[in-house]
């Protein structure tokens, strides 16, 4: 069945075309993935794409880059792109004819993928816009798809796949990892390790087994990273310890090959950070020299703990060692630690800032945060006067509807009243989202903009003095808006960092952090539920640490769910749901101007009100009606 036939679409036809020549495929919404891990769920099977097109007719599809379907997609964009293109020919060497795409804006060339070569995605070649790639970990949407601005990839040129020039892959290739330096031999403990060692083993053993689906790897690499630590600090022997962890992996249901890797990996980076008790703070019977083993009874317990995660271990290993005591030694030695611990959690809450009072002095009207109004005069009446510090806003709606101008425009206007935006925007390029806001506040349609074709010179001008309006804005004349591209994001842990560092800097003003959507945020997980679960976890985090306004976007599902987790409307404090007005749902995609209806839910998904919203999409603004009319 691989061949095309008649019946399939254009994005499925050319899906058929791909896995004849070997290269794996996958459905995407737009340019996202509809498969629970995206690009490593392409496949060549044509059972499994045809059961895919029978779950999802009218989506796009996409190839997967890199070594396995020997694929290398780069994206000129624009003008912008071209103009790059023809500076590095010409500082370097021409380019051989290959398969080329018309894309929206721009081209995709198709090279073969560089054997060898450390190719993965990125943007911006050279640190300019302009030119994007996909390699290894990537992909690119297949000719017959559809752009969301409804322009449909279409081959251009279709020639043979031609190697990728030496030149242009020696620019795109990411740089070797730094030579981590050798690890010094530790000196091996006695037997299998100390019994401090071993009840850190037997406890992260325990964690590793009962781990659950979603949660194996996380845990697996978190407990090796611990157990390595104890063997850097010479309390256990790497080879069991590890052969333990693997072995718990196992039971878990990890793959061995992934187990043993995971294992291999966190252990070392846990030994190059090593982890001991302080025998000189140790109570009495555990860490005690070797000449006083006979009378353990002669140690005295210790003056106090130097962490918390020290007072665990010892209590582990008293634990581990309950066997060999008498009953009476271990409550004498468990009454020790427990001294030691009220002592060291006394010194602990030293440390923490007061209490404050919940009602301090002055008025009422300097004590709550003041309002972010949204610019939209129903909605923040329904919000009682807009979005506050602390909120978490979720904003929910099937594709093709709008979200990521309704929160441009959500986010221009903050930035406008003062506000400084961190954006994690991945569904547009950044000359879009510009493209977005200039038209909004100069009145030009925003396909004019983005392609830099105006219909006479007065619009030209019009669109560059608000362009200037909105660079001095950047610059600090009034909000700041920043955005992180999906080619710049790097998970987790990029996500904490940069919004801790956002927030240091402009703790002095109202702070709004953004992420649209939500489910492209790159989380190393195993579905898509876990992914979106850890990172709304991680962003209502954040928004109660600093007080930003976090406005977060996820697409819903064909039930009316959000994508990948049903419960992410339990977890923020505001539910903003966009759909088509009833009575033009059937011609909202072909509508300049649809209607469509807002529903606003707060306090545990009770329904506070419904407002009706045109979508005036020439000029990417939304407007409020009232009995029909356009304000």
């Amino acid at each position: 069945m691989g061949s095309a036939s008649v019946g399939h679409s254009p994005a499925w036809t050319a899906a058929y075309r791909a896995i004849d020549r070997g290269w794996p495929v996958f459905p995407v919404n737009g340019k996202h993935p509809l498969t629970p891990h995206g690009y490593k769920d392409a496949t060549v099977d044509p059972e499994q794409l045809a059961e895919w097109e029978r779950q999802f007719p009218d989506a796009n599809t996409a190839v997967a880059t890199g070594e396995e379907s020997g694929l290398l997609v780069v994206d000129i964009d624009g003008p912008q792109g071209e103009a790059r293109l023809a500076e590095l020919v010409a500082e370097h060497d021409s380019l051989p004819t290959t398969l080329t795409v018309r894309t929206a804006r721009g081209r995709h060339l198709y090279f073969a993928f560089p054997t060898g070569r450390r190719i993965t995605i990125g943007a911006g070649l050279g640190g300019r816009p302009g030119i994007d790639w996909r390699g290894e970990g990537g992909y690119g949407v297949l000719p017959g798809s559809v752009h969301p601005s409804g322009v449909r990839y279409e081959v251009l040129e279709r020639n043979p796949i031609a190697p990728c020039p030496d030149w242009l892959a020696g620019l795109l290739e990411k740089p070797p990892p730094p030579e981590r330096p050798a690890l010094p031999p530790a000196p091996p403990p006695p037997g299998e390790g100390t019994p401090w060692g071993l009840a850190v083993l037997a406890g992260e053993e325990t964690e590793v087994r009962s781990a659950v689906v979603g949660t194996r790897e996380s845990v697996l690499v978190k407990s090796a990273f611990l157990v390595g630590q104890a063997i850097g600090g010479c309390q256990l022997r790497r080879e069991p310890a590890e052969a333990t962890l693997v072995s718990a992996a196992l039971a878990a249901g990890l793959p061995e090959c992934e187990a043993a890797d995971k294992a291999r990996r966190a252990i070392e980076a846990g030994m190059a950070s090593p982890r001991a008790p302080d025998p000189a703070r140790s109570p009495a019977g555990l860490e005690v020299a070797e000449g006083d083993r006979n009378e353990p009874g002669k140690q005295e317990a210790p003056d106090e703990a130097d962490t918390h995660e020290q007072l665990a271990g010892g209590l582990a290993a008293l634990a581990h060692d309950a066997k060999r005591l008498p009953p009476g030694k271990i409550l004498t030695e468990a009454r020790a630690w427990l001294d030691h611990a009220e002592t060291a959690y006394a010194e602990r809450v030293a440390e923490f800032r007061p209490a404050t009072s919940l009602f301090p002095s002055g008025r009422i009207s300097g004590f709550l945060p003041p309002a972010l109004p949204t610019g939209l005069p129903d909605l923040d009446r329904k919000l009682r006067g807009g979005l506050r510090p602390g909120n978490l806003v979720l904003f929910e709606g099937a594709t093709g509807l709008g979200k990521t101008v309704f929160a441009n425009q959500l986010m221009h206007r903050m930035a406008e009243n003062g506000a400084a935006v961190l954006w994690f925007a991945f569904e547009d390029g950044a000359e879009q989202l510009v493209a977005y806001m200039v038209a909004r506040q100069a009145g030009i349609n925003s396909v004019s903009i983005a392609l830099d074709r105006y219909p006479d010179e007065g619009q030209r001008e019009a669109a560059e003095e608000q362009f200037q309006v909105l660079c001095r804005g950047r610059e600090g004349e009034g909000g700041i808006l920043e955005r992180v591209s999906f080619a710049d994001a790097r998970g987790l842990d990029d996500l904490r960092w940069r919004a801790e560092a956002f927030a240091a800097r402009f703790s002095d003003r109202p702070m709004v952090l953004g992420v649209d959507p939500l489910h492209a945020l790159p989380v190393d997980a195993e579905n898509e539920v876990e992914r979106i679960g850890r990172a709304m976890s991680l962003t209502r985090e954040l928004t109660a640490r600093h007080g930003f306004i976090s406005l977060v976007t996820a697409h819903m599902n064909a039930q009316g769910q959000a994508r990948g987790n049903h419960s992410l409307g339990h977890t923020a404090h505001i539910v903003l749901n966009l759909e088509p007005d009833e009575t033009t749902k059937d011609t909202y995609l072909e509508e300049l101007t649809p209607l469509v209806l807002l529903t606003v839910r707060k306090a545990k998904n009770a329904e506070t009100g419904r407002i009706r919203l045109q979508f005036d999409k020439p000029f990417a603004r939304f407007l409020d009606l009232a009995w029909g009319a356009p304000r």
